[in-house]
């Protein structure tokens, strides 16, 4: 039978090896709600030719939201940071730039 001095000793071992855990990644590069997120999940769902390239889900949500979302917007952080550096220079682009402009404008006169 353990000593109170060797159970006080194993809890402090134990919480001497917790350390502070970094905060959970998104999936997506995107900011997306729900709703985006099942737009591009149901376009991979429903693509045969994008199914064929075996590209991830949240890859797929992340560049549908990008071309179709009002106000595209980027995550802080993603799991995949390939994807998320992809997108960050692809939005700072002039065409990007442009083409957001052109399909907010176009949505604001219907």
């Amino acid at each position: 039978m353990k000593s109170e001095s060797n159970f006080l000793q194993d809890f402090d071992d134990a919480s001497s090896m917790q350390t502070a855990s970094e905060p959970i990644k998104p999936r997506c590069a995107m900011a997306v709600d729900d709703w985006g997120f099942r737009r591009g999940t149901e376009l991979l769902e429903e693509s045969e030719r994008l199914r064929s390239l075996n590209i991830p889900k949240e890859a797929v949500v992340d560049f549908h939201a990008a071309a179709f979302e009002p106000d595209p917007r980027l995550n802080a952080s993603c799991v995949d940071d390939s994807r998320l550096r992809f997108l960050q220079q692809l939005m700072e682009t002039n065409e990007f730039q442009g083409s957001a402009r052109f399909n907010t404008d176009a949505l604001l006169r219907f």
